[in-house]
């Protein structure tokens, strides 16, 4: 007998029974539509417990995708919420935000010192958007037969591209995420692990959020803005419908602080101190090419870098001269303490190209929005020094820009005194830092392209276009299938 084909959307199904739903596919006959109308939430919960947990099948989990808002959490906490490979979702802008009004980390015990110099930021950046907004008018009048909306549109976003360099670590943000319960699961576990107190509570809030509240339901809030209308007994049925239960009270249950993460960067970082003794940061260039490495090295070379502050390819050079025991103790010390259900370390994960990239903490942001990477960045700090915004290079504000920097890099050194991770939260987006982007050869074409067209921030356009000469260097015959801007492109009234 012929059926006839049928394709059908499904919405309106909680995630776990969506789950669930669908692994029945394997197990039974029955359509997805009549699987999510006869299962409960009871059936849910003790098909997840054996299936998922029990009996490890894991992939159920994929097919449970969950929407959350993290909001009013630092960069900081966005950078790492953020830092999952299979992840979906949008952190806002830096630019046209109120960050005066949406505020700041203030982290338990902060002292004195800290507040004023968030608010002494605060007021730098303020002061720069202001003055930039009428410098580039003066530059940039507006052309004939552009809208006086759109015109001032694009004047403030290249005003808050060199603005921006003042904001910092500690300012508050907000995420809108999109992931599976199986990645949910493993980046609460990640970010209970880290040693911040805001990214522990963070991960905690996460978790209560999908485990045992109730979820913001838009559907059941019109229906009981309509119900409010209704005659009785319609209205008490209505709202009886409308009992609101969290959107995965099994599958996230579970998920901990790792204890395999809590401990495996200190071990590494003990070795890397010694087989890296001696060796100061090359940071002669902002983006350099590395290729070519046997696996091991490649893997031995990306857990030192990830604990160092060396440029790649210094790490590289000595990973070579390292003798096969001490490849193994740096091995060893990544992976003795892992378990069976740990994930393993994206620093395995190879890839035939290798950017390690050196570039201020905003630009840094845009490009950590690309997914299909393998990305290892090393921690925050200012001993890389502020990149200068390219609009300020040679202006009269340089000078005061870089004193305002300077001023930034020792009050950060005196919260020190306070806590030396927490401190960082004062550390303006103009610093620089260190990240290792693995990739294959689409990826840097897609990266290319995109980020070196006109309307981006002119820090990633330079960054993508020196990932351009650094390929095409190495490989000059991928040259004629690249498309790239140079950053000398520009048009500044363009988004």
């Amino acid at each position: 007998m012929t059926q006839q084909r049928r394709v059908y959307a499904v919405t309106g199904v909680p995630p776990e029974r969506h789950a669930y739903a669908m692994a029945k596919y394997s197990r039974s006959a029955q359509s997805l539509a009549d699987s999510a109308r006869e299962l409960t939430q009871d059936k849910t919960r003790k098909f997840l417990d054996t299936m998922y947990f029990k009996y490890g099948h894991a992939s159920i989990a994929d097919m449970a995708h969950l929407s959350l808002g993290v909001e009013q959490i630092s960069l900081w906490a966005a950078i790492l919420l953020l830092d999952e490979p299979l992840w979906d979702g949008q952190e806002r802008s830096t630019r046209y935000q109120p960050f005066r009004q949406t505020g700041y980390h203030v982290p338990e015990g902060a002292p004195a010192l800290y507040t004023e110099t968030a608010e002494w930021l605060m007021d730098r950046y303020e002061a720069a958007t202001a003055r930039w907004i009428e410098r580039l008018k003066e530059q940039f009048p507006c052309p004939p037969g552009m809208r006086q909306a759109q015109y001032e549109a694009a004047i403030r976003a290249r005003a808050f591209d060199i603005a921006r360099y003042y904001l910092f670590l500690g300012v508050y943000t907000s995420v809108g995420q999109i992931t599976s319960a199986r990645v949910l699961e493993r980046q609460v576990a990640r970010l209970a692990a880290h040693p911040l107190p805001e990214v522990q509570a963070m991960a905690a809030d996460i978790k209560q959020a999908v485990v045992e509240a109730w979820p913001f339901d838009l559907q059941a809030e019109r229906l009981a803005e309509a119900a409010a209308e209704m005659p009785e007994p319609y209205r008490t049925q209505l709202l009886a419908r409308l009992t609101p239960e969290p959107v995965a009270p099994t599958l996230v249950k579970y998920a901990e602080p790792s204890p395999y993460q809590l401990v495996v960067w200190h071990e590494v970082e003990a070795v890397a101190t010694e087989l890296l003794a001696g060796l100061e940061p090359d940071n002669q260039s902002p983006v350099v090419l590395t290729a070519e490495q046997p696996p091991v090295d490649a893997a031995v070379s990306a857990l030192l870098y990830r604990v160092s502050d060396l440029a790649y390819h210094q790490v590289c050079q000595r990973v070579a001269d390292l003798t096969a025991a001490e490849k193994r103790d740096v091995l060893e010390a990544a992976l003795r303490g892992r378990g069976p259900h740990d994930e393993w370390l994206r620093e395995l994960q190879g890839a035939p190209l290798a950017f390690d990239i050196l570039t201020d903490i905003g630009s840094y942001r845009d490009l950590h929005r690309h997914r299909r990477t393998s990305q290892v960045r090393q921690r925050f700090t200012s001993r890389h020094g502020a990149a200068v915004p390219q609009p300020v290079a040679g202006t009269p504000e340089e000078a005061q820009y870089l004193a305002d920097m300077q001023e930034a890099q020792q009050r950060v050194e005196r919260l020190k005194a306070w806590d030396p991770l927490q401190a960082n939260y004062m550390l303006p987006l103009a610093f620089r830092c260190r990240a290792l982007f693995r990739m294959d050869l689409a990826e840097a074409f897609y990266i290319i392209r995109l980020r070196s067209k006109q309307g981006g921030h002119f820090a990633y356009r330079n960054i993508a276009y020196q990932m351009y000469e650094a390929l095409t260097a190495r490989y000059p015959e991928l040259a004629p299938y690249m498309e790239v801007t140079h950053p000398s492109e520009d048009d500044p009234l363009k988004r």
